[in-house]
């Protein structure tokens, strides 16, 4: 009988904390990680499942009697699956996590997490514990003179992602205790608290295969390890009370409103073709480079060595000023905060665009350090791309920058974009019968993992599945 109060005292706790707070600083800072999410993520189009996101997530933050903001939910253009919140009541859902529930109850477990650590201020705590985050080792004064302050704001590199908002690590306790209350606060609002658990399994599933790392335990890791994490879910699940209410969307509703969704890499944003990168957003096209990783992103592309010893950002931003202006509006700021003064400044030529050089030499615990901005008057912006790394690496880095060309939008070939398709099983039909219905064998452990079947689980008639197809993705 004492358990049925669980969710009362937790409503009841995040009250009194509520009067008792200041929140200004949340609010700021999840005011300035918006902006970093909408300029490097983008949002994903389909007013439908941005208004369902919206209608879940309120429905859960009326569970909570006196919440600290007033909460915001959004449907972010990423392929990662991924669930975020962000100070100031931003809860952000990724279109690729939304491949992975198989129900509302099982993403509503995922939003409430997500409300708990930005209701409970984990970012601001652990902010404090750890500013830098998760950045490149690159040398030291790269990121304490370039990425910081006004040059971090001029040449806006895509490596710092809002003070380390976006991408929080939480420690172990404050993922517990989202765990412990975000699922109370489900079951709140009328959804099965252990629905977390086949969701969480199936993102760690998730995760493995596409880091090719299996999931160790280790008790130095941000994250608790997710076998304890279920176990614990299912805990404290069976204590829960759960509120009689019916879901906003029944299982075959749900599972409908996401047939078509993209959950792949979006084409507009970067992709590989016969050995060559081609960014459409940014009107590129380079080769690919051995010894050399890349990641797309909506306005920038990210290119690091493996050793991890030079790293080159490029990334496109509106600004009226030309490129000559702000190479000196960089060399100015670098001199009065560094005192460094540029090897080399000078107006250049880039595939017939005005543009400007500017580089530094330095050294960094007895190393030295080589450091290029090239800024290009291109397509009505200023294309800004920033080498850093060892000098030794300064050779390897200038070959990299030289494979970068201009592409007009109508020469791009063509790519393909990798969507949600949600079919009927026929009665008794097993998965890999079923993937052989559709001529999609290929696929056959995938689609059993993401429907949580076995090949020797027999369908029900009219049952609806889920699985993936590429279609064509054309830029004319």
């Amino acid at each position: 009988m004492k358990f049925k109060f669980l969710t009362f005292l937790f409503i009841l706790a995040s009250s009194i904390k509520a009067q008792q707070q200041d929140v200004s600083r949340d609010i700021e800072m999840g005011k300035r990680a918006y902006i970093e999410v909408a300029q490097t993520m983008g949002f994903y189009n389909n007013p439908s499942l941005e208004a369902y996101l919206r209608n879940l997530g309120n429905r859960l933050v009326a569970q909570l009697k006196q919440p600290l903001f007033n909460y915001e939910f959004y449907l972010v253009d990423a392929a990662e699956p991924n669930a975020f919140a962000v100070p100031g009541g931003k809860v952000f859902v990724t279109r690729g996590l939304l491949l992975l529930p198989m129900s509302e109850d099982e993403l509503a477990g995922v939003i409430g997490h997500e409300i708990i650590h930005t209701q409970n201020r984990h970012s601001i705590h652990q902010q404090k514990e750890n500013i830098l985050g998760g950045l490149l080792s690159l040398p030291g004064v790269l990121v304490t003179t370039f990425f910081r302050g006004p040059i971090g704001e001029i040449v806006a590199t895509p490596f710092l992602r809002a003070g380390g908002l976006i991408n929080s690590q939480y420690s172990q306790s404050h993922e517990t205790e989202a765990d412990k209350q975000g699922v109370a606060l489900a079951a709140a609002a009328g959804y099965q608290p252990q629905a977390l658990a086949p969701m969480l399994k199936r993102l760690n599933l998730e995760v493995e295969f596409l880091t090719q790392n299996k999931e160790k335990k280790d008790y130095f890791s941000s994250h608790p390890f997710t076998p304890d994490r279920i176990k614990n879910i299912n805990k404290i699940s069976e204590k829960l009370i759960v509120a009689k209410q019916s879901a906003l969307l029944q299982k075959n509703e749900f599972l409908y409103q996401l047939n078509g969704l993209s959950i792949g890499s979006n084409p507009e944003h970067g992709f590989v073709h016969q050995n060559k990168i081609y960014h459409p957003q940014l009107g590129l096209q380079m080769d690919t480079v051995e010894g050399w990783n890349f990641s797309f992103e909506r306005h920038s592309l990210s290119l690091a060595s493996n050793k991890q010893d030079a790293t080159i950002a490029i990334q496109m931003s509106a600004d009226s000023a030309s490129a000559f202006a702000m190479m000196k509006k960089i060399e100015n700021i670098t001199l009065k905060k560094t005192g460094l003064s540029p090897s080399r400044a000078e107006a250049s030529n880039w595939f017939g665009y005005k543009a400007a050089i500017l580089t530094y030499n330095t050294t960094e615990n007895g190393r030295a350090v080589a450091i290029q901005y090239t800024i290009v008057e291109y397509n009505n912006q200023l294309l800004k791309i920033v080498a850093m790394g060892y000098k030794e690496q300064e050779m390897v880095m200038n070959k990299v920058v030289g494979y970068l060309k201009p592409i007009q939008r109508k020469d791009l070939p063509q790519a393909t974009s990798l969507n949600i398709v949600v079919s009927e099983a026929k009665e008794g039909e097993s998965i890999s019968e079923f993937t052989k219905r559709l001529k999609i064998e290929k696929w056959n452990n995938v689609i059993g993992g993401l429907n949580d079947k076995n090949d020797s689980y027999l369908c029900k008639n009219g049952e609806l599945l889920k699985w993936i197809q590429y279609q064509p993705y054309s830029f004319q």
